[in-house]
């Protein structure tokens, strides 16, 4: 992966044993760095990009701020573990999720039959939606 900070020239490698250390001096351009990275506006100032194609950093990245006191139970992080959830949901438990969903459609047309008025349900049950309600957080041990 590599960076792109637009006061700079180079391209800064960004990966595995790879820790850039960017060292900004004028204290206004850090303030604007530093507020970019907090208000999720990191384009202002950088161009991040995985095998020369760009990539927004606010949906594929995580800033963190005090590296000591990471709350790994942010909402975004906790969007990523939901996102690696899913796919794994789809992709290693396919036969198991889609069994989850057709007991999920047998429990809503029990409970439409059961009911004394008309109503309807949204009969395309999501992974994401299934993934959501189970609720997953990063275990207290994990950190």
């Amino acid at each position: 992966m590599r960076a792109k900070f637009s006061y700079i020239d180079d391209c800064i490698k960004i990966g595995e044993g790879i820790f850039p250390v960017l060292v900004i001096e004028n204290k206004k351009l850090y303030r604007g760095v530093l507020s970019s990275f907090l208000n999720s506006c990191e384009e202002d100032y950088f161009v991040f990009s995985e095998d020369f194609k760009p990539f927004e950093f606010s949906k594929d990245g995580c800033f963190i701020s005090e590296p000591i006191f990471v709350d790994m139970n942010s909402r975004k992080l906790l969007g990523k573990l939901d996102g690696y959830m899913q796919q794994t949901a789809n992709d290693e438990f396919a036969e198991d999720t889609t069994e989850v969903k057709a007991a999920i459609a047998r429990l809503a047309d029990k409970l439409k039959a059961f009911c004394d008025f008309d109503c309807e349900y949204s009969d395309e049950t999501d992974t994401s939606a299934i993934i959501k309600l189970m609720g997953f957080r990063f275990s207290a041990e994990f950190f």
